[in-house]
């Protein structure tokens, strides 16, 4: 009995634990279901909103964000996402999750009201190295993980510096990178941004 509740403290303890670790990265709204067309019902998770500060370009705003958006990647190993919007001269940006390792879906419905698309996302490459995919990467996987094994299926992560096939076919945007670098790409060119003095 003395043992059953010894090991009953260490729970406690340990989930106590688990939960404060937890609140690093806590998310604005709580997890809810989105369907998407030819895919079907994944999960989608607002973590934060954000928007430029005065007389911040498009650039300086993704370069500000990055580092958030990466953070985010880093504790947990998924990708995180934005459409960036703009009205007039500001931007702002809905950041959200799928619990993918390897894709996160943009929506231009998921954006601050009064904002429209401004021609370009912004995500983060989850987890490196070898990993088994979550439900979100099945999903968009396709049937090669749907077989009755697929709790062995081991797959590659990304580069952290660099945009997949997938991100690059998707059209303009920004990767927040490892070591606080940011990249964007658009029709096949690439560029690096710098900070602005």
């Amino acid at each position: 009995m003395k043992l059953r509740r010894n090991l009953k403290a260490i729970c406690l303890i340990g989930l106590g634990l688990f939960i404060q670790n937890a609140s690093a990265m806590e998310a604005e709204e709580p997890v809810r279901q989105v369907s998407i067309a030819g895919v079907g019902v994944i999960d989608y998770q607002r973590l934060f909103t954000v928007q430029s500060n005065e007389g911040e370009t498009m650039d300086q705003f993704a370069y500000r964000i990055a580092p958030r958006i990466k953070a985010y990647s880093e504790e947990t190993g998924f990708e995180a996402c934005g459409v960036i919007a703009q009205k007039d001269d500001k931007f702002s940006v809905i950041v959200g999750t799928n619990f993918g390792y390897v894709v996160c879906v943009n929506s231009r419905s998921l954006v601050v009201e009064g904002f429209q698309h401004a021609g370009a996302t912004i995500h983060s490459h989850g987890k490196e190295g070898r990993f088994n995919p979550s439900k979100t990467d099945q999903l968009f996987m396709g049937q090669h993980f749907t077989g009755r094994h697929q709790n062995l299926t081991v797959v590659h992560g990304q580069a952290q510096n660099d945009f997949s096939d997938e991100d690059r076919k998707s059209g303009a945007g920004y990767l927040a990178g490892k070591d606080g670098r940011l990249f964007y790409q658009n029709k096949g060119k690439t560029r690096e941004i710098q900070p602005s003095m």
